[in-house]
């Protein structure tokens, strides 16, 4: 669940008319709102690349048919900026980030693997190996390197973050981000998650 009142609202298309409210932010991530559903990409011009949305809504063009069936049931939305100031070639690495943490329903182009993760650091930091979360799994060794070494597909990613037993988004998340999501702590040394535990004992 995404709680909008954490995020920058740039611009609303309402009563046929695009406002845009703040900054024309560039190599940004962007959620467009539609309703209570919502669309997410990312652009290295987000204000070209709203219009070019809108353009396509307006004359029944757009390629995703969930965005344009919803759009067409109530003729406005709002744009919000999810992380702005990303460096042009790991845009689509954060696009696909946020698509795996929100589950967008009005993309139809769902990420399809080849992105960058951290699945070797996340097994190192629990302490396991490769043969162990294999066995896991089910499957052999090889399969599973293979898998981490770009092959691996949606169902594959899946599958490895239950073994690792974290959310798939974590398996794409760096330490920071999961620490921010989860208020576990971050070692200053590794950058790996310290997994804490606390005592408390009654005096007297």
């Amino acid at each position: 669940m995404i709680d909008f009142s954490t995020l920058e609202k740039v611009a609303e298309f309402k009563n046929y008319e695009l406002n845009w409210l703040e900054g024309r932010d560039v190599n940004a991530v962007y959620l467009i709102l539609v309703d209570d559903e919502y669309y997410i990409g990312s652009s290295h011009y987000v204000y070209l690349r709203i219009q070019q949305h809108l353009k396509l809504l307006l004359t029944n063009n757009h390629h995703s048919d969930k965005l344009q069936e919803k759009f067409n049931s109530i003729h406005d939305f709002s744009v919000y900026i999810l992380e702005r100031g990303i460096e042009k070639k790991n845009l689509l690495i954060r696009e696909e980030f946020y698509i795996r943490k929100y589950n967008p329903s009005l993309n139809i182009m769902k990420p399809k693997g080849g992105y960058k993760h951290r699945i070797k650091d996340i097994i190192k930091e629990k302490g396991l190996t490769i043969n162990e979360v294999a066995e896991k799994m089910g499957i052999t060794r090889v399969t599973l390197s293979t898998q981490i070494n770009g092959t691996a597909n949606i169902s594959s990613y899946e599958k490895i973050a239950e073994a690792l037993e974290v959310p798939m988004w974590q398996l794409f998340a760096s330490p920071e981000e999961v620490r921010k999501e989860s208020g576990a702590s971050v070692c200053p040394y590794c950058g790996g998650l310290l997994d804490v535990e606390v005592n408390l004992k009654k005096k007297g």
